[in-house]
């Protein structure tokens, strides 16, 4: 460190832990904001033992649905055990950690943690038994680890494949050999994970022939299994597959998981039942997970928490009962609680329900769901029970929503015609069927409690643990990529900042919070930011994002640093960059930002913004006074002077009533692109580099370019015709009026030609800005346009169609827009006239009329 950065001091120990319980602090008292809105919630909990200094902790994390209608998982800390593990202890432990977080004690759904007795008893001490859900996941690692130790001669085998990978773990030799033949490795097996035993032995098999090889060529490698034993590892995996992918698939913390317990309960009986076993070892297998499966699983039915969740599931309803006294007892539940609702009661929460979104890895374990759905329909619209109140009777009459889909979105479509039953559901599927966020709790704290910091305290252990989970909460995570980009977007968006634009309401707890995640501290920021660092400061609105660009002075050097920020319009702080060396990615937290944000948050507040001065703002020396002025200050009106009334003098030359929107930037762009020699920028203050270069595109344009972008130039004979029929029907198209109005037609060629030079100006807006003007005589027109144009069809017996714009094609910035055409032929060729009648106040077509005619080539 002293060659690398020689000047900067390591903080202390002390320094360490003052920095973390401030940091601890700040976050636990965002999460109690949070906790407080939240209605239910689920906590799961278990104990943890260190090994290296047998100590005990126990872990609480806290599973809720937000706002959005999404679940979120917190951690509540690990919390060192002093005491032996009591249940009165441990209950003494969970109510402390509510009280700790402000969790009121009726907003617990449930609780969820292993089968132990002491932890079993403790949640009913503080929470009572009804509240209380034994983990899936731990049932179903019983299930396979019962079912394989129950199995003759199985163990023995799962013994022989552990002791060969044992021994290409030990071999250097074989390990070298099995690498040169593939890229995969063995899995050794773990005890405590009874999912390892299937990876290891499915990874045995896939690399059997190499495996094979490789022992045939080493005496003191173990024996070989023989055909007959690798079928019967084939079909164990067969048998234990389902239940790995029940596992995996009730162990998410973003999805509903509770209401798939008693589905996946008996799809998975119905998976290991149709499995039919050639071998004595797969057969005996497969009957003791069916015992094993009836003995601990089968029950969940009768647990009401699960239940009612499934119930309330629009996925599954009642289609996945075995047993019918369990489905009524469920949906006497649910109307004892549409009840309550209905009377304004206040119930206990003793149910408990979950459910969570499918994922794709799991079809297989899912294919009789559907077989099940069919068979159901027709019982289901045969159900009548006139007790039953009828938002729930039609939600199970109504058919069963997709399995993709997740059950707490299809609530929000279900609010109109079952608001009841949607408050219900809400409550119960914020629940989790499994104790795996606790769980992940210890893996993460056995990561931080090492060897090397063996004497951390249980306090500083649930400090840190909580803030690494929790740090990152409600916010947006950065993209995986070795070198993320923060997308901008284009500088003609930007606009210097003004009080006129709603910006979003950014705070100083936004942005501590923000530098927090990092060990930043903003007051350095701040510092520079009061010191005028600040150089310019502008902003772009994209969509529901607000982007801010700055330019900041280096604090050594003599050069500008650009400083990007973009924050959500609650005032949230999305993404920083900056150009500096500390300020990649886009997760900036340099003192640069720190300006740009504090800058931001002081002209939102109090419509205030240092920026650098320039030189012509700072007082010069011969411009300070050198003595005081004393005296009291004069009044305009009191200046002595030579006339004898000075009430008429007008002493503020300004409009007084300027109340034009964006007036400040209108008279700013008119000076800064003015051609006079007069010194007008001198009225205001150092000009923006950047806002002249990226607000005035329009006088980059050339007189071609701007002829180009409205087709004056050259137009060919195909756009000339896509025009005219685009443009049929006059004053009833729009796009008449788009390509008439940039051209020279004969209803303003008389005004073109009488144009001098003080009154050009006025005639071209005149032409461009034209109002719709109807007069007596215009309306006479409009009314008999067609009328004269049908009679002089009849009148001559001609064919004639309608017309549209008709562009020259040699200067395109000439037209003409004719009522109507028709064609006749002429000798060599064919023309084509168009024709303009005019029909007098009488009701009769003048005889003479005005036509053009053009003369076209027509193959014969």
């Amino acid at each position: 460190m002293k060659t690398a950065c020689p000047l900067y001091k390591v903080p202390s120990r002390f320094t360490l832990k003052r920095m973390l319980d401030t940091k601890y602090d700040i976050i636990r008292e965002h999460f109690k904001g949070k906790l407080q809105n939240v209605s239910s919630l689920t906590l799961t909990t278990d104990i943890w033992t260190d090994t290296m200094q047998t100590r005990s902790f126990l872990g609480v994390t806290v599973l809720f649905c937000n706002e959005e209608d999404k679940l979120e998982s917190v951690s509540l800390g690990v919390y060192d055990l002093t005491q032996s593990h009591t249940a009165e202890y441990i209950a003494n432990i969970l109510l402390k950690t509510c009280i700790e977080w402000n969790i009121e004690k009726n907003k617990i759904v449930a609780v969820v943690t292993d089968a132990g007795a002491n932890i079993v008893k403790a949640i009913e001490i503080s929470f009572g038994r009804s509240r209380h859900i034994h983990c899936y996941a731990h049932m179903l690692n019983l299930v396979a680890q019962k079912s394989i130790d129950k199995t003759p001669n199985l163990p023995d085998l799962i013994a022989a494949i552990k002791r060969i990978v044992t021994w290409f773990k030990q071999c250097i030799a074989a390990s070298d050999e099995l690498r040169r033949e593939s890229d995969l490795k063995l899995i050794q097996d773990v005890t405590t994970r009874w999912n390892s035993t299937l990876y290891m032995i499915e990874r045995f098999l896939k690399l059997r022939p190499a495996i094979n090889n490789i022992i045939n060529c080493h005496t003191s490698a173990p024996e070989m299994l023989n055909a007959k034993q690798i079928i019967d590892l084939t079909e164990v995996c067969e048998i234990l597959r389902p239940i790995e992918i029940t596992t995996r698939e009730v162990c998410g913390e973003k999805y509903v998981t509770c209401s798939k317990v008693i589905p996946l309960t008996r799809l998975l009986t119905i998976k290991v039942t149709g499995f039919e076993p050639k071998q004595t070892i797969g057969d005996n297998l497969k009957n003791n997970v069916n015992v094993e499966i009836k003995k601990r699983l089968l029950q969940t039915e009768n647990v009401n928490i699960l239940a009612v969740a499934t119930l309330l599931d629009p996925r599954f309803k009642n289609i996945h009962f075995q047993d019918a006294l369990a489905c009524s007892r469920g949906i006497r539940s649910i109307k004892e609680f549409i009840s309550d609702i209905e009377t304004n009661e206040k119930y206990e929460n003793d149910q408990l329900t979950e459910t969570r979104p499918v994922e794709e890895e799991t079809v297989d374990i899912w294919q009789d769901h559907y077989k099940l759905v069919n068979e159901k329909n027709n019982i289901l619209s045969g159900q009548r029970d006139t007790s039953m109140p009828l938002e729930l009777q039609i939600y199970l009459k109504s058919p069963v929503a997709d399995l993709k889909q997740d059950p707490l979105h299809l609530w929000k479509a279900l609010e109109s015609t079952c608001p009841n039953l949607k408050k219900i559901a809400l409550k119960y599927l914020c629940c989790t069927a499994t104790s795996t966020a606790s769980e992940r709790l210890f893996s993460k704290a056995g990561q931080l409690l090492y060897q090397q910091r063996n004497r951390l305290k249980g306090k500083h252990l649930s400090k840190l643990e909580a803030y690494d989970r929790n740090q990152n909460f409600d916010a947006v995570q950065a993209e995986e990529n070795d070198d993320p980009k923060m997308v901008l977007p284009d500088n003609d968006a930007y606009l210097d900042i003004n009080s006129s634009m709603k910006l979003p309401p950014i705070t100083k707890e936004h942005i501590t919070l923000y530098f927090l995640q990092f060990h930043k501290n903003p007051n350095d920021g701040k510092s520079l930011y009061e010191a005028r660092f600040l150089h310019i400061l502008r902003a772009a609105f994209i969509g529901d994002s607000c982007y801010f660009k700055g330019y900041v002075k280096a604090s050594m050097k003599r050069i500008m640093y650009e400083a990007n920020v973009k924050l959500s319009i609650k005032g949230e702080i999305l993404e920083c960059n900056c150009e500096c060396v500390a300020g990649s990615g886009v997760s900036a937290h340099c003192k640069h930002v720190a300006v740009v944000l504090c800058g931001l948050e002081n002209f939102i507040n109090d419509k205030i913004l240092l920026k650098t001065e320039a030189p012509t703002e700072k007082l010069q020396t011969f411009h300070m006074p050198k003595k005081g002025f004393t005296g009291s200050p004069l009044k305009a009106h009191k200046l002595p002077s030579k006339r004898k009334s000075i009430e008429n003098i007008v002493f503020e030359p300004y409009k007084k009533r300027i109340n034009v929107q964006e007036y400040t930037q209108k008279v700013r762009n008119i000076i800064l692109n003015c051609k006079s020699q007069m010194p007008f920028k001198q009225l205001y203050g150092p000009a923006n580099p950047y806002a002249i270069e990226n607000d005035h595109d329009y006088c980059r344009l050339v007189t071609n370019q701007i002829f180009e972008q409205l087709e004056l130039n050259t137009l060919s004979l195909n756009r000339i015709q896509e025009i005219e029929r685009e443009t049929c029907g006059q004053r009833e198209n729009p796009k008449w009026f788009t390509y008439r109005k940039c051209r020279l037609t004969a209803s303003i060629f008389h005004t073109i030609c009488h144009m001098k030079e003080t009154t050009k100006n006025g005639y071209a807006m005149q032409i461009l800005e034209k109002e719709n003007i109807l007069s007596r005589a215009i309306m006479h027109g409009i009314i008999n346009e067609k009328v004269a144009l049908k009679q002089y069809i009849d009148l001559y017996e001609l064919d004639v169609t309608e017309s549209g714009v008709h562009i020259s094609e040699e200067r395109p910035y000439l037209a003409a827009s004719p009522d109507g055409s028709w064609m006749a032929c002429i000798v060599g060729g064919a023309a084509r006239t168009r024709l303009a009648p005019r029909m007098r106040k009488g009701g009769h077509i003048h005889s003479e009329f005005r036509f053009g005619i053009s003369i076209r080539n027509i193959d014969s």
